[in-house]
C-alpha cells in the first residue's frame, strides 16, 4: 500500500549548472525511500529525512525524520556530501547523481544521546521542476496525536454526514466506515463541528508552512504567535473551538490532498492505524488542502480529527489485517512519524504492520506467533509497554523483520488473557501476489 516516485517530467526540466563527472541533475524536487531534497544552482537544499532510527540496549530508540531548513551541500563532480545536525542527532549523508533524474547514496545517523547508530543506503528519484506542482501520491513522515477526555459522550453510530460536508469529506467518512463495517465495527458518524476544526487545521498548516519548517513544529499544533486562522493550540482546542462539547480522540495527519489515499496511508501504519480499527472511536471530521504540501514531496495536506465513547458495545478483540483478508501488501517501509521500532538487527522494509486492538486496556500475552509455509517468523513484537512513544494504550502489534513472500498464507498466533480469562487469538491472511 505504499510507494513509487512520481512520473518523471522530463521534456520540461530546468538543468542545474555543470557539475562534473558528465551529469547535470535536473533543479526541482527530489524524492527518495529515506531522502528528500532539492536541486538548485548546483547545490542541494531543501533537505528532510525519512525513516531513519535506530534501536539500541536498554530500550533505547532515536527517529531524526525532520527537514534541515538552511542546510545548502556543493555538488561536484556529480556528487554532494555533508552532515545534518539537530536535537535529535546527526545524519551524514553522501550521494552521486548517475543521471539527470537518478541518484544514490549513504547515510548514518547517530542519535544525539549516542545510545545507537544505524548506516543505510538510500535512492531518490526526480519528482518535479520547481514550476510544477509536486505530485507525491502517498503519506510520508506523517504525525498523529491523541487526548484523554475533554467532555460528554459523543458519536451517532449512523455513518452520517452533515449537509455541509463536501463531496471530499463525505468520501472520507464512507471509506472509512467500509473499513468498520468489514471488521464489525460500529459505524462513525461526522459532525460540521468537526469538520470545521480539521479544514481549518489544514488551512493554518499550508499558511504558515515556512514557520513548521524553521522551528521544527509538530504539524498537530498551531503557534499563536502566527496569528493568520489560529483556532486552537492542540486539535481537542480547535474541536472545542468550532463548537464540538464532546470527548476528543485522536488526529492524524497526511500530506497528499486525497480523502480515499489518506486513509490507505494511515491504515497502512502502526500509530496511525488505531482511531480507524479503534471500538471507541464516534465521530470524525476531515479537512483538505490540495495542490500546497508544504513538503517538497507533498501534494496537499490531509487532517483527520476524531472523537471518541466513554463506552462500548463492542467485547471482541479487532485484528488487521483480518481475517482472511487477501491482498496484503508483503512490506512496509516504515514512513510514519513517530516511527515504529526498527526491525531488530533489520532497516526497513519489513513485513506489513500486524495489529490486534482492544476495546479496553486489561490485556496481557505470553507468548506471539507469526506463522508461514515453512514455520516461524521472525519479527518485531511492539506493546504498550515496549512502545517507545507510549500509543499503544489498547493495540498489540508484530510485523515481520523482513518483506514476506507473495501469495502466501500467514497465519498470527497469540496467547494472553483479556479482563483476567485466558484466551488464544489466531487468525490468517494472504499476501498479495
Amino acid at each position: 500500500m505504499r510507494r513509487g516516485p512520481a512520473g518523471l517530467v522530463v521534456l520540461v526540466l530546468g538543468l542545474a549548472c555543470s557539475c562534473g563527472g558528465g551529469v547535470e541533475p535536473a533543479e526541482g524536487y527530489w524524492t527518495g525511500d529515506h531522502l528528500v531534497f532539492e536541486v538548485e544552482g548546483g547545490s542541494v537544499t531543501g533537505i528532510g529525512t525519512k525513516g531513519v532510527s535506530c534501536n539500541g540496549s536498554g530500550g533505547c530508540y532515536a527517529d531524526n525524520s525532520q527537514f534541515f531548513p538552511g542546510v545548502v551541500l556543493p555538488i561536484g563532480g556529480a556528487e554532494f556530501s555533508g552532515t545534518l545536525d539537530n536535537k535529535y542527532g546527526t545524519v551524514v549523508v553522501s550521494g552521486t547523481f548517475d543521471s539527470p533524474t537518478h541518484s544514490e547514496g549513504t547515510y548514518e545517523f547517530v542519535s544525539e544521546s549516542g545510545c545507537c547508530t544505524v548506516k543505510g543506503v538510500w535512492r531518490a528519484e526526480f519528482s518535479a521542476p520547481f514550476a510544477e506542482p509536486v505530485e507525491e501520491p502517498d503519506t510520508v513522515l506523517a504525525d498523529v496525536a491523541s487526548a484523554e477526555d475533554a467532555g460528554p459522550d459523543s458519536g451517532n453510530g449512523t455513518g452520517d454526514y452533515p449537509p455541509g460536508a463536501s463531496p471530499e469529506q463525505k468520501a472520507a467518512l464512507d471509506y472509512v466506515n467500509t473499513i468498520r463495517e468489514v471488521l464489525d465495527l460500529p459505524l462513525v458518524g461526522q459532525l460540521e463541528a468537526i469538520n470545521k476544526a480539521a479544514q481549518a487545521h489544514a488551512e493554518y498548516f499550508v499558511a504558515h508552512c515556512q514557520a513548521y519548517l524553521n522551528y521544527s513544529t509538530s504539524p498537530h499544533e498551531e503557534n499563536p504567535n502566527w496569528e493568520e486562522g489560529f483556532s486552537g493550540v492542540n486539535f481537542y482546542d480547535r474541536m472545542a473551538y468550532f463548537g464540538f462539547g464532546g470527548m476528543a480522540g485522536w488526529e492524524v495527519m497526511a500530506f497528499i490532498g486525497d480523502p480515499v489515499g489518506s486513509v490507505d496511508g494511515w491504515m497502512a501504519t502502526l500509530y496511525h492505524r488505531i482511531p480507524f480499527v479503534n471500538p471507541f472511536a464516534a465521530d470524525l471530521g476531515y479537512g483538505m488542502v490540495t495542490g500546497k504540501g508544504c513538503y517538497q514531496w507533498a501534494s496537499g495536506v490531509d487532517v483527520m480529527d476524531f472523537s471518541r465513547l466513554a463506552n462500548t458495545t463492542v467485547t471482541e478483540a479487532v485484528a488487521w489485517p483480518y481475517d482472511g483478508q487477501t491482498g496484503v501488501p508483503k512490506s512496509w517501509d516504515g514512513a510514519e512519524s513517530p516511527q515504529p521500532p526498527m526491525p531488530k538487527g533489520h532497516n526497513y522494509p519489513s513485513g506489513p504492520i500486524i495489529t490486534l486492538t482492544f476495546p479496553g486496556t486489561q490485556f496481557s500475552f505470553e507468548s506471539h506467533e507469526l506463522l508461514g509455509p515453512s514455520g516461524p517468523v521472525e519479527h518485531q513484537w511492539v506493546t504498550p509497554q515496549n512502545d517507545p512513544v507510549k500509543y499503544l494504550q489498547d493495540t498489540v502489534s508484530l510485523y515481520a523483520l523482513a518483506p514476506l513472500a507473495g501469495a502466501t498464507v500467514y497465519t498470527v498466533r497469540l496467547t494472553g488473557s483479556y479482563k483476567g480469562k485466558g484466551g488464544v487469538w489466531e487468525w490468517s491472511f494472504t499476501t498479495e501476489p
